[in-house]
């Protein structure tokens, strides 16, 4: 880059102003604001991705457009619509059974000098 772009850059971030943070004149909905923000987290923190169903669902309780009661029931029919994605490991198999493969270890300790047959 040259120093001109490299100027401008410099000019850009300087003049750069952050968004304020949502502040919540009720203490009820900021409550349920934050409630909601761990909820969410807890659900990447899982392993899974919140559907756009689910935050919009969060979205309207933090609002006071729905009750604990009906998100809990909006959720429950959201969980059977969905379909989860498969835990756990992804086993080998060819046209066929799966393959479990065993670790390569003797059953036996064996002498160095016996011999098969």
């Amino acid at each position: 880059m040259a120093d001109e772009d490299w100027e401008r850059l410099a000019d850009a971030y300087r003049d750069h102003v952050l968004a304020p943070p949502v502040v919540d004149a009720d203490p009820e909905v900021a409550r349920r604001r934050e409630t909601a923000r761990m909820a969410v987290g807890s659900l990447y923190t899982g392993g899974r991705r919140p559907s756009l169903a689910f935050l919009l669902i969060m979205e309207r309780w933090v609002n006071k457009t729905m009750t604990f009661e009906q998100v809990l029931a909006e959720i429950k029919e959201l969980d059977k619509l969905e379909t989860p994605l498969p835990v756990g490991t992804v086993r080998i198999s060819v046209c066929g059974r799966r393959v479990e493969h065993q670790a390569a270890m003797a059953l036996v300790k064996r002498s160095p000098k016996m011999t098969a047959n």
